[in-house]
């Protein structure tokens, strides 16, 4: 059982440098969804975030713009290192769970 326990210790200290590592990489990318807006016929794109309990919108340009691309990008990498960090809090449950 020692074996079990050593295995599962050191997995905990592993997720557990993951979970820093993905708070990091989250803390790099903005917070907030894309929220589109249509005014006539072109679309605007802002990014809506919470701040002190209130909904804010920053603009960010058109559609078409590469700021609103690459706006586009980083929240969805920002989104896939949330995912990535709820599964790892998940694990680290499991673990604590079994030691």
């Amino acid at each position: 059982m020692s074996i079990i326990k050593g295995v599962l210790k050191e997995e905990r200290s592993r997720l557990k440098k993951l979970a820093i590592k993905y708070k990091n990489e989250i803390k790099k990318y903005p917070k907030g969804a894309v929220s589109v807006k249509k005014k006539g016929k072109y679309s605007y794109m802002y990014l809506a975030y919470r701040q002190e309990g209130k909904i804010h919108f920053k603009y960010i340009g058109k559609m078409s713009s590469n700021q609103v691309q690459e706006l586009m990008q980083q929240v969805k990498l920002r989104k896939k290192y949330e995912s990535l960090l709820r599964k790892v809090k998940g694990n680290l449950k499991e673990i604590d769970k079994s030691i």
